[in-house]
This record gives C-alpha cells, sequence and structure tokens, in this order.
C-alpha cells in the first residue's frame, strides 16, 4: 500500500490565494480543523504555487497576506506518490502533515488523521496475521505443552481441518504463551531494546480488528501511559511488528 491510497487529493483539498488575509485564513483553518494548506496566486486551477502553511506556525500582522507567509514546498516536506505505508507512518511520527508529490506540483496532503482510513486498518490486519502465525510456529517448534500451562485456551473449534488449539485462540493468549514459556528471544533477540512491547501490539490489533481508532491525536505528546495513542507511539509499535514479520 502507497501513499496515494490514504492521502487527501489536490482536487479535494481547501487552499488560498496569496492575497487572502493571513488572520482570516488562520480561523478558516482553525474552524475546518486543517494544520496544512498550500497558497496559489490562482487557486482556482492551481496556478502560481507560492509555497505551503503549517496553521501551528502562522504568526502575522492585521492585513498581512496569506502568501506572504508561504513557505517554500521543498523536497523535504514532499512524499512520492508511491512511497509505501511503512514510510509514511515514519514520517508522522514526527510531523502532523506531509504534501505528496513534486515541489512544484504537489498532488495531496497526508496527515495523521489518515492513519485511522480504512485502508491502514486492513494493512495492519494483514500484518497482524502474519504475526499470529510466527508466533503459532515458535510455541510449536517449543518445549510448551499445554498440560504444564497456566494459559487457558479454547477448548472448542477443533476439527478435522484444525492442526491444534493455538489455531483458535487470540493473539493476547499467545503472547502470554510466548511470555509463560521464555520465547521472546527467539522471536527477536533484541526484542527488549525496542520501545514498545508485544502487550502493546495486542492493543493495537485488537483496535484494528474492531475497527476502533487507531492515531487518537494529531498532538506530539506522549501516549505511552495513556488510553489513546499518537503517531509516534504508532510507529514504535510497527516498527516491532514488522521486524517480527
Amino acid at each position: 500500500m502507497t501513499v496515494e491510497t490514504i492521502m487527501t487529493p489536490l482536487s479535494e483539498m481547501d487552499v488560498y490565494d496569496c492575497d487572502d488575509d493571513a488572520a482570516m485564513v488562520y480561523l478558516d483553518m482553525l474552524y475546518e480543523d486543517f494544520d496544512g494548506s498550500l497558497v496559489y496566486e490562482a487557486p482556482s486551477n492551481h496556478q502560481g504555487l507560492a509555497g505551503y502553511i503549517a496553521r501551528h506556525e502562522l504568526t502575522f500582522e492585521e492585513g498581512a497576506p496569506i502568501g506572504d507567509l508561504a513557505q517554500e514546498l521543498s523536497r523535504e516536506k514532499l512524499l512520492s506518490l508511491d512511497a509505501p505505508l511503512e514510510t509514511v507512518i515514519e514520517l508522522l511520527a514526527d510531523h502532523r502533515f506531509v504534501f505528496v508529490g513534486q515541489p512544484a506540483n504537489p498532488a495531496g496532503i497526508v496527515t495523521r488523521y489518515d492513519l485511522n482510513r480504512l485502508a491502514v486498518h486492513h494493512w495492519l490486519y494483514d500484518r497482524f496475521a502474519r504475526l499470529e502465525i510466527k508466533l503459532r510456529e515458535r510455541i510449536r517448534e517449543s518445549d510448551w505443552t499445554y498440560e504444564d500451562s497456566e494459559v487457558s485456551l479454547r477448548s472448542g473449534g477443533a476439527g478435522d481441518l484444525v492442526p491444534d488449539r493455538l489455531a483458535n485462540d487470540t493473539l493476547g493468549k499467545l503472547v502470554a504463551i510466548i511470555e509463560e514459556a521464555g520465547l521472546e528471544r527467539s522471536i527477536r533477540r533484541d526484542i527488549q531494546g525496542y520501545q514498545a512491547t508485544l502487550h502493546d501490539l495486542v492493543e493495537l490489533r485488537n483496535a484494528v480488528a474492531h475497527y476502533n481508532t487507531v492515531v487518537h491525536t494529531m498532538s506530539d505528546r506522549h501516549t505511552a501511559e495513556s488510553d489513546e495513542r499518537g503517531a509516534k507511539q504508532l510507529n514504535q509499535e510497527l516498527t516491532l511488528l514488522l521486524d517480527i514479520t
């Protein structure tokens, strides 16, 4: 999956005229909850790009035109249309929004809000399926047995096509068995060095599976000890998930 799947295309963006009053632009962005946008000499046909604006960076004098405050849209502020989703999440961990396209021809914008789109849930769900497969394999290859375990697995659902009771249970149960059997380092030798844990992945997986919100805040505040999740925390969790799978 690429950034093009989840971005807001230029055709759907509200952009501004260089001559628009900066104070009114700020109020409009605040009302519409826009974090960033583009400024053109002719916004109706997206001609004469002056640059971009970030709402949280706007400082201005009364009567100042927004064009005077537009910043250069450099390559450092842009993602290519084919940038993979993991790259998008990594950048949004440090930036509230990123533009997509080329400096003279931006194609759209992607923000932390876009990480809650259905396509992102589908993409993450596929990664969690791979994680569960990996954990089951590690458990089956180990000396762990049902008889010696304190983890209560589901008893029903086994049939001719089900290899064992591990196949029917949840990621949370698999993680509990991994910890009980001391198998963490067999998954990742450096697993203790990550800024996320297997339990964090269980919480994220539950949010994804039930189509709950993945990223709860646009801010940069620390969320590891909160019920909410920020983009930086999502990136930390995704790093562990992708490295395991």
